[in-house]
């Protein structure tokens, strides 16, 4: 094999560059122990890597996908083509960042919250007629744009239907309707575990709400008791 300095040398700064920008970011402390997790130590694999390894050799091959696969992607594709007039992508996703930040940013109130439900779901209204004007198959970033509004649509759904359904403080998500003293003897800082020590599942369907419990009882490692944040 050639080697190419000049590449190589490219290849590394690039990843520095990658890693620099991933420090910076919350998701640096997952995505670190993560990648050395499923490492090649030039001898064997690390737990994580070994169980990947072991799963597809178990499995052989993926599972064919079911029929009619991609009939969604392509409806909506159809959806956009067929548009003669309508909402601008970029005034949406204008309004549904503004409204995020009004009604789900740091400081919230329930009122905050249900407010923010009502207009999300009106966004969500003008979404569903959003124009293509751009109809061209090749670089068309503007069909790019209205699908990711259709995708941050759903998101910003998932995000204020869940949250105003849960009325206690609970990590990020703290309201000051529901905020305690941390020596609440019930509801330390307002984290209400009787009622909602349980994970929020979000249904684009329907747009509904299920819960299902947290698994205090995991199979491999000692379980963790939740605590209060004493910090």
């Amino acid at each position: 094999m050639t080697r190419v300095p000049r590449l190589e040398r490219t290849f590394r700064a690039s990843n520095r560059a990658v890693v620099r920008a991933l420090i910076g970011t919350r998701a640096a402390a997952i995505l670190v122990p993560a990648g050395l997790g499923t490492a090649w130590s030039g001898e064997k694999y690390h737990p994580a890597g070994r169980h990947i390894v072991d799963s597809a050799r178990k499995f052989g091959s993926h599972k064919g996908l079911p029929a009619g696969a991609a009939d969604f992607t392509q409806a909506r594709l159809a959806r956009l083509q067929a548009t003669t007039s309508g909402e601008y992508a970029q005034d949406v996703a204008n309004d549904l960042r503004k409204t995020m930040q009004a009604h789900a940013g740091v400081f919230r109130t329930q009122a905050l919250m249900d407010e923010g439900v009502v207009k999300v779901k009106e966004l969500a209204q003008r979404a569903q007629s959003i124009h293509l004007g751009d109809k061209s198959n090749v670089f068309n970033t503007a069909r790019i744009e209205a699908l990711e509004v259709d995708n941050l649509m759903e998101s910003a759904l998932a995000t204020m239907v869940s949250a105003a359904a849960r009325r206690e403080c609970r990590g990020a998500h703290t309201v000051s309707d529901y905020e305690r003293p941390i020596d609440d003897p019930t509801t330390p800082n307002g984290r209400n575990d009787a009622e909602w020590l349980r994970h929020t599942l979000w249904y684009s369907e329907g747009n509904r709400l299920d819960y299902k419990p947290v698994n205090l009882k995991p199979q491999t490692v000692e379980s963790i008791p939740p605590k209060v944040r004493t910090f």
